[in-house]
């Protein structure tokens, strides 16, 4: 009896992680393609991080189970999968050997021990994004601002969102504090902020005196007021703050209306004005022919 094939291993992940990359023969000149497979941030084998690596699956095709947004890959389940990715220096630039061309790491896994390592990191990732909560500002609240890291004497940038005016967190309003993020999605004229539930949120801003002067420590730098508070409790804040504009806003729009129509000429009704066009009529006639006033 023959003996029965292997199934395939299978490994379904967002489509965002497969690529195609079309490529030109140098020796033939014929346009070519192969999938490219990148692992999602947080994917470990062997308590190894192994994210960002690569793998080129001959086949990629769209999820059976999982819809448009998914990829099924199909590998040979005793064929081994070569992972790579390019060496990086201290200094963030890619290690090139004497003929220029990038080292590589590699790793050989099995397709099982890969397919257990994705799905954890996405049970992970799932789960993780339980804890996480969008705080949603609009975009003229996101600052950018440079630095001088110490260390590379490299000029970097971070961002950072400013709180609103009256919002309240624990009875204190925190209007002007900051807070930093490396992470913010961009939604048209707003923005979106993940922050995690089981930590609490540092606010921090420049001291100042009750003149408004800023407070100097004794080593000459500035003393820093912080407030600590709960991701919700901050989302309640802010989303306060953000009712408490649009009514103090529509207050203003009405008043302003209101203030309009005060000093318009008032309206005639279309009757009033049909009555003042005839009686117009009435008095030029009367005016033209002196045998109507009687």
């Amino acid at each position: 009896m023959e003996e029965q094939k292997q199934k395939s291993v299978y490994i379904t992940m967002p489509k965002n992680f497969a690529k195609k990359i079309e490529y030109t023969d140098k020796q033939t000149g014929e346009k070519k393609s192969f999938n490219s497979v990148t692992l999602p941030k947080g994917t470990t084998i062997d308590d190894k991080d192994v994210s960002y690596y690569q793998f080129t699956p001959l086949f990629v095709n769209e999820s059976k189970f999982m819809g448009e947004n998914f990829v099924d890959i199909p590998l040979v389940p005793d064929r081994e999968v070569i992972l790579s990715k390019n060496q990086i220096d201290d200094t963030g630039k890619v290690v090139l050997d004497d003929d220029g061309k990038k080292i590589k790491d590699t790793i050989a896994i099995a397709p099982t021990k890969l397919k257990a390592a994705i799905d954890g990191g996405r049970r992970e990732y799932l789960e993780e994004q339980k804890q996480t909560i969008m705080l949603l500002f609009n975009k003229s609240f996101i600052h950018e601002q440079e630095y001088v890291d110490k260390e590379t004497g490299e000029t970097k940038t971070f961002d950072y969102i400013v709180m609103p005016s009256n919002t309240i967190v624990d009875g204190k309003d925190v209007g002007g504090y900051r807070m930093t993020s490396s992470y913010i999605q961009q939604r048209g004229n707003y923005v979106e902020v993940p922050v995690k539930t089981d930590k609490p949120v540092v606010l921090s801003k420049v001291a100042r005196d009750d003149s408004g002067k800023v407070i100097v420590k004794a080593d000459g730098k500035p003393e820093i007021a912080k407030v600590e508070c709960a991701a919700t409790v901050l989302r309640e804040g802010l989303n306060k703050s953000f009712e408490d504009y649009l009514h103090e806003k529509g207050e203003k729009i009405v008043e302003r209306i209101a203030q309009e129509e005060k000093h318009k000429t008032p309206r005639l009704s279309q009757k009033a004005k049909e009555a003042k066009t005839a009686s117009a009529h009435q008095t030029s006639k009367k005016l033209s022919d002196p045998s109507l006033e009687k």
